[in-house]
């Protein structure tokens, strides 16, 4: 059993894998490819304001209240000019343009996650997984149909949530090791 959990708690972080978040993170870009609300041209723009690179809701280029009733947007909304021109006009027509992104890099941040744990769990000798929905009314049917389900671990989630998943954001299902 303490085999296990040394297994189970794993070793410090090492000098590799700090290495290893320098490249480009290939989650961000898959998504921000399949997005289509980001104009194709500004993807470059996306990736580094999701890396954190610039940040195109502090540039002091604010929308006037009569640009955004002009573009049919919330004057309420706090917008610049740089977060619109990477939107195209699927991406402005949301009701906050501001989620866009946000939901990209949430999408993003969740299978970087699944596909972690998943590893992890293969790593340390188990066979299952067991996915876990958030049970509340942001949840599609699918996911709801998903809660309390378990998976191989040769079997990954990812595929199954881009297959199936119809949540307004991003998928929140959650994954735990079954021990046996």
């Amino acid at each position: 059993m303490l085999a296990f959990i040394q297994r189970f708690l794993g070793k410090a972080p090492s000098q590799e894998a700090s290495e290893k978040h320098k490249e480009p993170d290939q989650y961000l870009l898959r998504e921000v490819e399949k997005s289509n609300l980001i104009r194709k041209d500004q993807m470059d723009v996306v990736i580094q304001h999701l890396n954190n690179k610039i940040n195109l809701n502090k540039t002091g280029n604010k929308l006037s209240a009569d640009e955004k009733k002009e573009l049919g947007i919330n004057p309420r909304l706090q917008l610049t000019h740089e977060l619109l021109a990477v939107l195209n006009e699927n991406g402005r027509a949301q009701a906050d343009p501001k989620t866009v992104l946000s939901s990209i890099a949430m999408k993003a941040s969740f299978a970087r996650s699944h596909d972690e744990n998943i590893q992890n769990y293969r790593s340390m000798g188990l066979k299952q997984y067991e996915i876990l929905g958030c049970k509340d009314d942001r949840e599609c049917a699918w996911c709801k149909s998903m809660d309390g389900k378990k998976l191989s671990v040769n079997q990954s989630i990812k595929g199954l949530i881009e297959e199936n998943c119809t949540c307004d954001s991003h998928c929140r299902l959650a994954t735990v090791a079954v021990l046996n």
